[in-house]
């Protein structure tokens, strides 16, 4: 029996940063294929790294160039795709093809998708370079519009037996360039915040801040102090920092980080946005909203809850825990049996850390893990040893962002 198995790689180049996430079948002979922009001649000053023009008036006809090569003998098949910029949850701009329910674009004339015609497939032969041309046309617009292209081609497929199993594992390799334009307008920055609610997630609870950025302006490094009180108490403060997209929602991400959470009881979230406007002058915004944590009912009016690991619920016996003994059992057995290992980094996750990684000394196993602040992400990797070679590598298992994290 022969299963398929698909698993990206994804690297980015964007917004004048380089993110790449290593894996076993590219760490050899590197990517299949390359891509390029061709800089055009009304490129901005000073960005090398993405597209970046700044037309004198409101619209815009042009193309964009890429260089695609193929750096394989064989013949590879190219996806291209335009990408939106939105604001995420984390405080980054996220670059996807849609919107989620916590990632919005609030007026669709700012999504990049519309205005640029890009050839679906690139077929090259071994060796082969094309020039690939992305037509663009935006009439009547004014600030920035964001987005990217993202190329995606095949990697190595791998072959392994587990078991009397065979897998194939196809990996997938996407480039992402960003692309950015910025036209004439009056506007400055403008905010508007929401009615904070509290969402279950998979291992905690999260407070959701709606903001929306109603500017049609790139914004980067506004800063967000916040607190949560509970009858006159803090709880729990931080400071972050975000970017917003133009004209954009995020429901942004806060962690609860407390012990315990009562039902039915109001909690304070205040705090502040401070950015500088188009002048450099410094603003800021204040926001104080109240929230509270309810147990949804199931049809059968038992109270029940899909998280596994939140804080302790204070009011009344639990009856509804009495269902989740069989899921706990199966967690318990399931975490005893699964080890571990965590790396502390400021960087984002490899798919796999092997022995040519310098990462590979740094993963230490969770329980042995000091609780540091100083990174962004605490990534989370099982250990595991390859069939081909018997040498053992670290396979990525999920990310937390590091709620204290100071930028």
């Amino acid at each position: 029996m022969k299963k398929i198995l698909s698993l990206s790689v994804l690297f980015l180049l964007m917004m004048g940063g380089f993110f790449t996430s290593k894996n076993v079948s590219a760490s050899e002979g590197g990517l299949p294929y390359l891509v390029e922009p061709i800089l055009p001649a009304n490129q901005d000053k000073g960005i090398e790294h993405y597209i970046s023009v700044s037309p004198k008036d409101n619209s815009l006809k042009q193309e964009f160039e890429f260089l695609v090569t193929n750096k394989t003998n064989k013949k590879q098949t190219i996806n291209a795709k335009m990408l939106n910029a939105y604001t995420s949850t984390n405080g980054g701009i996220q670059y996807t093809a849609e919107e989620t329910e916590h990632n919005v674009i609030i007026d669709e004339k700012y999504e990049m998708r519309n205005y640029v015609q890009v050839p679906k497939k690139i077929e090259l032969d071994g060796g082969e370079s094309k020039i690939v041309r992305l037509k663009v046309n935006m009439p009547k617009m004014e600030g920035t519009i964001l987005g990217a292209v993202a190329f995606q081609g095949e990697g190595e497929v791998e072959e392994s037996n587990n078991k009397g199993v065979s897998f194939e594992i196809k990996n997938e390799i996407n480039t992402v360039y960003g692309i950015a334009v910025n036209f004439p307008t009056t506007k400055n920055y403008s905010f508007k915040i929401g009615k904070p609610f509290l969402e279950p997630m998979p291992s905690y609870y999260a407070v959701r801040l709606p903001i929306t950025m109603d500017s049609p302006l790139l914004l980067k490094d506004v800063q967000i102090d916040y607190e949560v009180e509970f009858k006159g108490e803090k709880l729990f403060f931080s400071k972050e920092k975000i970017d917003f997209a133009p004209m954009t929602k995020t429901n942004f991400s806060i962690p609860f980080d407390y012990e315990e959470i009562e039902q039915n009881k109001p909690y304070i979230l205040k705090g502040t946005l401070t950015y500088k406007d188009k002048d450099g002058v410094e603003q800021t915004m204040d926001f104080k909203s109240q929230f509270e944590y309810t147990v949804k009912k199931d049809k059968n009016d038992n109270k029940i809850t899909k998280v596994l690991k939140a804080p302790i619920e204070k009011g009344g016996f639990p009856y509804w825990i009495l269902l989740l003994f069989p899921v706990i059992g199966i967690v318990v057995y399931m975490k005893k049996k699964t080890k571990y290992f965590v790396l502390l980094t400021d960087e984002q996750p490899s798919l796999i850390i092997d022995k040519e990684s310098p990462n590979f000394d740094k993963l230490q196993p969770k329980n042995k893990t000091a609780n540091d602040h100083n990174y962004k992400f605490v990534h989370y990797y099982t250990k595991k040893q390859s069939e081909q070679n018997g040498e053992y590598y670290y396979a990525y298992h999920k990310t937390i962002n590091n709620k204290n994290d100071r930028v």
